[in-house]
């Protein structure tokens, strides 16, 4: 039986000789000066071609059926083990070969020749003194693509240079060659496979199921199965297109809780008979689908397939097998369900003896495993004997006269590179790997530590690495993912080959526009709920930016994570909703139009972060290195509001209705204009925040006798800038960095006099500095500071000083935002001070904003205007204040 084996594409790689190197580079006080992983390997029994360069383009180029021409070679030795071949570059028996010895390696004699392919790539064949190289066969078809490691190792005797070929363990085509020669050999077996035999999404093609499935479809046909079970790689695009990839092969298929429509429906079991010593033993088999795959195959809700309760289903399934006419003598669970799917069935399922589904894949010390069984009857059976899922692997029944199954033992079959492998599925699989690995042997990422060359990248840091490139691809506030497949350790720098099996999924980015005020709520709720997240913090900030309510942000997930994660429940509702909003959700676009899975997302930004570098591998460090905790460089465009009003009013003109009690009749003609607008361009980043700020107000009537009156009209022109590199404040404290803003104040249109005549246009020009506070909860801006003002309407008026303070509050009230602001002076004496100079100037403002689109907002606001005279005969207080409502253009939005 199989189960989990996740198809051909899933070579697993143990490393072995890199985790000896690593004891070994200890135990002799050396530097392991270099090592890194190279795709550009074929090999042919124990023999092995490497290319020089370590590319696979290269070694395809010895692979054409003439040998390529080789210099004489040189005798070297090797250090040898099921699973790697570590060869000398040169002659001679260091200290590095004994103590590969002490660790069970053979050290054997080998040879070493240069070779140049006819269409010039050069290579290394590595060949045991054993076998003649004249007796290679150069058909590619008789070669396999392998993994190979170059590396160098210096101590105090020198340099020892040395070349690994690695053999990957339960490799496809020797497994089901071995598989196949099991089942020659006892006709009585019966084949099984508990899910997840064929490959599920691609890892050479974006958005596309691999290309080896046909193949996988075609082994299954060829080891005529008694039984198989559906797994999530067969479903990774759903019921329909795994129907119809297989329905034409009769493959014996079973699900015991699945529930379908006809044409997808399957048989809850399968009992399969054989006639032994001991009579006819009847054995069935029940599948049980991981529930859990609903939640990561969304393409199963839209092909209307239901995954039913795995205990209850199966439970319902066994019942009738044991109550029917002619009961099976031994019942089969099959799965490959999770850690918690398993303990159901051993807690709950009655009836069953055994459970094969536990693909933990941490049994090769095992050579067998016996179990003998009591006798007990079918409703109180519990907790069937768990096989485990390891590769391949056989289980022998043994019944006694009763036809009582009584013992049973279990077989793990360890394939390695010394059992033969089947031509056919090997040739099928080099010729996609030929087709496809040229264009992805590039290099990609580099060591996961610079200072050592043994080491691979971690689960975390792996997902780390995810998340924030596509934080950054997507220009997204916040990532958030499920969990990710853990990488395989391997060390040194990476290529694109060497990764793209960790991208072998099918989820698609979405990007979900959310509030600023409902961000915060989102972050709190999704943080520790959803595996992996970046680009945002649970105390309130993303992109290193405190968040603010005005803002709409851009989080960024996947339809996956949304199924497998509680994130879909936390997303409803709180997405961008206003009337004329655009869709809250968006699938952005990849190349040619297709939609961008996780997978392009990632590739391509690490490709472009890599473009046009000289050191590309600097360059991505770099990038990685400040990604998770950096501010980086952002425009933003600011709207605090924009609004624009005209009205013309034609009264009646006629005065015998002077003494009629309503407005509309007695009121003259008029015309009135308003307007206002306050519009910012920002750029901030971790070490300065600056920005470029228009206000402007404005409101005049005129009644049709000439007669005009302004009640608004000011105009302003601003530049501030912040330097948070610079900031003071202890850890925990509220931070507070240096700032500056030029100011220049005048108006669109001079005021009048009594008389009739204009008086000089005002014109301030500022210059303020001070502290500015980081944003925190309710404060979006505090700053406290001095300034200096010049009057440019007088020059002969002395400069005037004092002290300002600006605040701006801003908090979610239910889908509204109440934000709030303050804006207070307070000028020294100067010696020629009149009555046009001020003591206190201030300005306040609170608007309560509905938002009908991320642009628009409907408004009520209330402004007020607090002055105070420097002279005695305006030292008291004036206040002035406005009521309205208004429809804004608002918003902020990223250049």
């Amino acid at each position: 039986y199989t189960g989990a084996l996740g198809g051909i594409g899933s070579d697993t790689y143990l490393y072995e000789a890199v985790h000896d190197l690593r004891e070994i580079d200890a135990e002799l006080e050396a530097d392991l000066v270099e090592l890194r992983v190279i795709s550009g390997v074929a090999a042919q029994g124990r023999a092995s071609l490497q290319a020089v360069d370590g590319r696979v383009a290269t070694v395809l180029q010895g692979l054409t059926g003439r040998a390529p021409t080789c210099d004489p070679a040189v005798a070297v030795l090797a250090a040898h083990s099921p699973l790697d071949t570590v060869v000398l570059d040169a002659p001679g028996r260091p200290e590095l070969l004994d103590r590969f010895a002490d660790r069970g390696y053979e050290i054997l004699p080998w040879s070493r020749a240069r070779c140049v392919a006819d269409a010039g790539g050069e290579l290394w064949l590595l060949v045991p003194a054993d076998v003649d190289p004249g007796e290679l066969s150069w058909s590619r078809d008789d070669w396999e693509l392998r993994r190979g490691i170059v590396g160098r190792l210096e101590g105090e005797d020198g340099a020892v240079g040395f070349r690994i070929t690695s053999s990957p363990v339960q490799e496809t085509s020797r497994l089901f060659a071995l598989a196949r020669r099991l089942l020659d050999e006892d006709p009585q077996a019966i084949y099984a496979d508990a899910g997840s035999f064929v490959d599920g999404a691609s890892s050479v093609r974006n958005d596309r199921l691999s290309l080896h499935r046909d193949l996988g479809f075609d082994m299954l046909t060829r080891l005529e199965p008694g039984v198989l079970v559906p797994g999530a790689t067969e479903l990774a695009k759903g019921a329909r297109r795994w129907h119809d990839e297989q329905s034409d092969r009769d493959l014996p298929y079973i699900a015991s809780n699945w529930e379908a429509p006809d044409d997808l429906e399957l048989p809850d079991h399968v009992v399969i008979a054989r006639d032994t010593a001991v009579g006819t033993i009847r054995v069935a088999f029940v599948g049980v689908v991981d529930p859990a795959l609903a939640r990561f195959i969304p393409e199963l809700d839209d092909d209307g397939v239901t995954i039913a309760d795995p205990i209850a289903a199966t439970q319902a399934v066994i019942d009738r097998l044991h109550d029917g006419d002619a009961p099976p003598d031994a019942v089969v669970v099959l799965t490959t369900g999770g850690g918690e799917l398993l303990e159901r069935i051993r807690l709950h399922l009655r009836g069953a003896d055994l459970l094969v589904g536990d693909s933990s894949f941490a049994t090769f010390r095992v050579v067998h495993r016996d179990v003998s069984l009591r006798q007990i009857p079918p409703q109180r059976k519990g907790a069937p004997v768990t096989l485990s899922l390891d590769g391949l692997a056989t289980v022998d029944l043994r019944f006694d006269g009763d036809r009582q199954l009584v013992a049973a033992r279990s077989t793990p079959w360890l394939v390695q590179e010394d059992l033969p492998s089947d031509r056919e599925v090997r040739a099928r699989i080099q010729a996609v790997r030929a087709e496809e690995y040229p264009r992805l042997n590039r290099p990609l990422i580099p060591a996961a530590d610079p200072d050592d060359p043994a080491a691979g990248w971690d689960p975390a840091a792996w997902s780390e690495l995810v998340c924030t490139t596509l934080a950054a691809g997507t220009r997204a506030d916040a990532v958030l993912l499920r969990d990710l497949d853990a990488p395989e350790r391997i060390p040194g720098p990476l290529t694109e080959l060497l990764v793209v099996d960790q991208f072998a999924a099918l989820d698609v980015v979405q990007v979900h526009r959310i509030p600023g005020d409902r961000f915060a709520k989102v972050l709190d709720k999704a943080f520790g709920a959803v595996p992996v997240a970046c680009g945002a913090a649970r105390t309130g900030k993303a992109r290193g930016r405190s968040i603010e309510s005005g803002r709409t942000y851009r989080l960024v997930t996947t339809d996956r994570t949304l199924q497998a994660t509680p994130l879909g429940e936390i997303l409803q509702g709180v997405a961008a909703s206003g009337p004329l909003d655009p869709a809250p959700v968006e699938v952005p676009r990849g190349q040619k139009g297709h939609p961008l899975t996780l997978r392009a997302a990632v590739l391509q930004t690490l490709r472009e972060v890599r473009a046009g570098q000289e050191d590309g591998d600097a360059a991505v460090r770099a990038f990685l290195e400040s990604a998770p905790t950096s501010t980086p460089g952002m425009w933003l465009l600011r709207l605090r509001g924009i609004d624009f009003s005209i009205d013309r009013f034609h009264g009646t003109g006629d005065d015998a209705f002077a003494n009629v009690p309503e407005t509309l009749a007695t009121s003259p003609s008029s015309t009135t204009l308003s307007g206002e607008a306050d519009v910012a361009v920002e750029y901030s980043d971790a070490g300065v925040a600056w920005d470029l700020r228009h206000r402007q107000s404005y409101a005049e009537t005129r009644t049709g006798d000439g007669a005009r009156s302004e009640s608004a009209d000011d105009l302003r022109w601003s530049t501030s800038i912040e330097v948070p590199a610079w900031a003071l404040g202890a850890d925990g404290s509220l931070p507070w960095s240096p700032y500056s803003e030029l100011l220049y104040d005048t108006e669109l249109s001079p005021t009048v006099d009594e008389e009739g005549n204009a008086n000089p246009r005002q014109q301030d020009l500022s210059l303020a500095a001070g502290m500015a506070a980081g944003s925190t909860g309710l404060l979006d801006t505090l700053r406290v500071g001095l300034f200096v003002n010049r009057d440019l309407s007088d020059l002969s008026k002395s400069t005037e000083w004092g002290g300002k303070a600006e605040v701006e509050t801003s908090v979610g009230v239910g889908f509204a935002s109440w934000v709030s602001t303050l804006d207070a002076q307070v000028f020294a004496d100067t010696p020629d001070a009149d009555d046009s100079d001020l003591r206190l100037r201030t300005e306040g403002e609170t608007k309560l904003a509905m938002p009908l689109a991320r642009w628009l907002s409907a408004s009520l606001y209330a402004r007020g205007f607090l002055i105070q005279g420097r002279v005695p005969a305006t030292d008291h207080l004036g206040f002035s204040w406005t009521l309205g409502a208004s429809l804004d253009a608002t918003g902020v939005f990223e250049l």
